[in-house]
C-alpha cells in the first residue's frame, strides 16, 4: 500500500512591488478562465529551490511516514497580465485550491481554528509563492514526476462546490513538471 502525504506550509514571497493580498474582488463572480488568462497566469515550480528530507515533523503526526521521502516545493503564481488578478482562496486551508497530477503524491489540509473564504489579488507582473512539503513512499513509486495545478476562481464568489471544481479542472492552471528521486 502506498503511503503518501503532502504537508503544506504557507509562505508568500513578495515580488518587486508587492505580492498577493486579501482584497475585495472587482471581477465578475466565477468568471471562467479564458485561453488568454491561461497565457497570462503562470504557475511554476523552481526545481533548484526544492529541498529533500528523509524525515520532517508534520501537523498530522498519525500520518507521518517513516519510509518516505519529503520534498519542500516552492510553487509560484505569476500574473503576466496588465490587470490585477483577483481570485478566491481560504484563510488557512488555501491548499484546497491545489491539485497534483500524480496519484503517488497527496496533500493534507492545514489545521486551523477558522477557515473562511478570502479574496486575493495579485498585481500585474507580480508573483506570489507558496511552499508545499510533499512526501511519498520511498519504494513502489513508478512515476516520479508530477505537476501541481491551481484552481483559479476569478471574482472570488465563495459559494462553490470545491469537490466538483476539483473534478471539473476547467479553471486549473498547471505548473511545469518536476522529477524527484526517492532513493
Amino acid at each position: 500500500m502506498k503511503y503518501c502525504l503532502l504537508w503544506v506550509t504557507l509562505m508568500f514571497v513578495a515580488g518587486l512591488n508587492g505580492n498577493a493580498q486579501n482584497v475585495q474582488a472587482k471581477q465578475r463572480p466565477n468568471a471562467k478562465l479564458t485561453a488568454l488568462n491561461r497565457k497570462y497566469y503562470v504557475l511554476s515550480i523552481n526545481e533548484r529551490k526544492m529541498r529533500c528530507y528523509d524525515s520532517v515533523y508534520t501537523a498530522y503526526p498519525y500520518k507521518h511516514q517513516i519510509n518516505a521521502r519529503y520534498f519542500s516545493v516552492p510553487i509560484t503564481l505569476t500574473n503576466n497580465s496588465p490587470q490585477v488578478l483577483s481570485y478566491l482562496s481560504m484563510s488557512c486551508g488555501w491548499d484546497e485550491f491545489y491539485l497534483i497530477d500524480n496519484d503517488s503524491f497527496h496533500h493534507t489540509g492545514i489545521p486551523c481554528d477558522k477557515n473562511v473564504p478570502v479574496n486575493m489579488a495579485l498585481a500585474p507582473h507580480q508573483s506570489a509563492t507558496v511552499w508545499f512539503s510533499v512526501y511519498t513512499a520511498k519504494n513502489g513509486l513508478k512515476n516520479n514526476s508530477f505537476r501541481i495545478g491551481m484552481i483559479i476562481k476569478k471574482g472570488g464568489n465563495p459559494f462553490f462546490n470545491n469537490r466538483r471544481e476539483r473534478k471539473d479542472k476547467q479553471d486549473v492552471i498547471w505548473s511545469n513538471p518536476v522529477k524527484v528521486s526517492t532513493h
